[in-house]
């Protein structure tokens, strides 16, 4: 058992026993770490306020060979307060932390999956940024990483240049006028919003404060990447009914 220091960002919290909580990190050298932080919820708690969901942190754990570590130390370094003053940012800020908690698993890509939950919350709290566009570009920006985008480029069933066509979540991408019959679930989607993930795919953080959806490119980029993601990688994600709700 060794003694690891890691920067981190909770992905979750959980009580556990009468005084526990189990709490899920993810970090950038060893991707997520679910971990026990004893006593944590006693009146003598020296986690304080750290370990709360989407908090940015410095944990130090005890390494097991064990799917649970032991949480030693978590001292905060950013409560994104901005962000838990808005009920719109806490539900965006909330369906990152949870894509990523059920999606990722062991260290695979680590710095960049932590680069980007970081990043975006950093941008959250601190960027004048529409949130629609900077969770579509989270969405597809983890699709990336996770090895599972969607084909945007051309037709998947014949690889033809797209100029417009339908969606297929069954095929993983855009089917050309000529193929809408290789999956006739398939969704149509405008050139406009094909060009605009297009963008996002080229994109980073710094650009998207220059980018707006019309109403359109809005409903078929929800559409889009959200049915593929619930059909490819996690059907319930309860922070995304809860944006419903809210938004």
């Amino acid at each position: 058992m060794s003694i690891q220091t890691t920067e981190a960002i909770v992905l979750r919290s959980t009580n556990f026993a009468e005084s526990s909580k189990i709490v899920t990190f993810y970090s950038p050298q060893f991707g997520k770490i679910k971990g026990i932080a004893k006593g944590a919820r006693s009146a003598k708690n020296k986690f304080g306020s750290s370990l709360e969901i989407f908090s940015h942190v410095v944990l130090v754990f005890y390494q097991k060979k064990t799917d649970i570590q032991l949480i030693s130390q978590c001292d905060l370094k950013n409560p994104f307060l901005n962000i838990r003053n808005d009920i719109v940012k806490i539900g965006y800020a909330s369906y990152f932390v949870e894509l990523i908690n059920k999606t990722t698993e062991g260290a695979q890509d680590s710095e960049q999956i932590f680069s980007l939950i970081f990043n975006a919350l950093i941008t959250l709290e601190t960027a004048n940024v529409d949130m629609e566009i900077l969770a579509h570009f989270f969405e597809i920006k983890l699709l990336k990483m996770l090895g599972c985008i969607p084909v945007f480029d051309r037709c998947v069933n014949c690889g033809v240049k797209i100029t417009n066509g339908k969606f297929s979540c069954r095929l993983g991408g855009i089917l050309n006028n000529e193929c809408w019959g290789a999956d006739e679930s398939a969704s149509r989607v405008s050139l406009g919003t094909i060009l605009t993930i297009q963008h996002l795919q080229a994109s980073d953080f710094s650009n998207l404060s220059r980018l707006k959806l019309n109403k359109l490119s809005s409903k078929e980029l929800k559409l889009v990447l959200e049915s593929y993601i619930k059909y490819t990688l996690v059907k319930n994600l309860k922070s995304l009914e809860f944006l419903e709700k809210i938004t």
